[in-house]
């Protein structure tokens, strides 16, 4: 799974370096002789090997967010109780934030609605009982939410 995210994230990068060059890219897709998927902006050298031609528009190119890498295992009782400080301190901070970009007029009422109810889910998930047994997505945010005091930039 790791290989995969990282070959997108190479892809996409590629994809930002070439786009002031040419607006339609190519991209190669193909399986080696143990099954690994490849994409690249070079056809492999071993000419036996069955290859797709991925026509990409880069001019059309947008990305909002990176996917985030995602742990498989479950996190640990110390990882959960990191998680669970960190959101306690950066809730505060997240939500003052939130406030404060209404009051400007940066965010909607709708909007802010939405921030808070990202934080009850965020709360809802760190519970202990929640933490050691969640999926895939929501244990990459809880890794992200323990590995940063100030964990903003996972929320958003």
């Amino acid at each position: 799974m790791h290989g995969i995210l990282r070959t997108f994230t190479l892809l996409i990068t590629l994809l930002f370096v070439t786009s002031g060059l040419a607006s339609e890219g190519k991209i190669y897709k193909w399986r080696d002789k143990e099954g690994k998927l490849h994409f690249s902006d070079k056809p492999p050298k071993d000419n036996s090997i069955d290859v797709e031609e991925q026509k990409v528009d880069t001019s059309k190119l947008t990305v909002t967010s990176m996917p985030r890498s995602q742990r498989q295992t479950p996190l640990t009782d110390g990882q959960c109780q990191t998680a669970i400080d960190n959101l306690k301190n950066t809730e505060p901070l997240y939500r003052g934030e939130l406030v404060e970009k209404l009051a400007k007029k940066e965010i909607t009422d709708e909007q802010f609605a939405e921030g808070l109810a990202k934080l009850d889910d965020l709360k809802r998930i760190t519970r202990p009982d929640n933490c050691k047994k969640a999926e895939p997505e929501s244990r990459s945010l809880l890794n992200c939410i323990a590995e940063n005091k100030d964990a903003r930039s996972c929320i958003k």
